[in-house]
């Protein structure tokens, strides 16, 4: 039965095949534990950042939503506004509600 250990090598070296963590196994600075634990670390970095571009996009869209629920409430309001106002005139007008019309008080 064969061995697996001539194959060692060429598997260290395929796990650490990547930009800076082959550079520093190429050159003895760390070990193959340390370049995989690097490379790991890494992966991890590259889904962290993935996830943190993903929840920033929905923020920004939660954001948007509620500028577009703060333009409607305003939008609304002008609308009682002008709909007070239109129902005050016509009822000074018709000299109804002569009694309430002073408690009436434009914001």
């Amino acid at each position: 039965m064969l061995g697996v250990g001539w194959l060692l090598p060429a598997i260290r070296q395929h796990r650490c095949s990547h930009g800076i963590h082959a550079a520093l196994f190429k050159r003895n600075i760390i070990s193959p534990i340390e370049c995989a634990g690097l490379q790991a670390a890494h992966a991890e970095l590259g889904k962290t950042a993935q996830d943190f571009r993903r929840l920033h996009q929905e923020r920004q869209e939660l954001l948007g939503q509620w500028e577009g629920v703060l333009k409607a409430i305003s939008k609304r309001d002008a609308a009682i506004l002008e709909a007070g106002e239109l129902w005050l005139d016509n009822a000074l007008t018709k000299g109804e509600g002569n009694t309430c019309a002073g408690a009436w008080v434009m914001v």
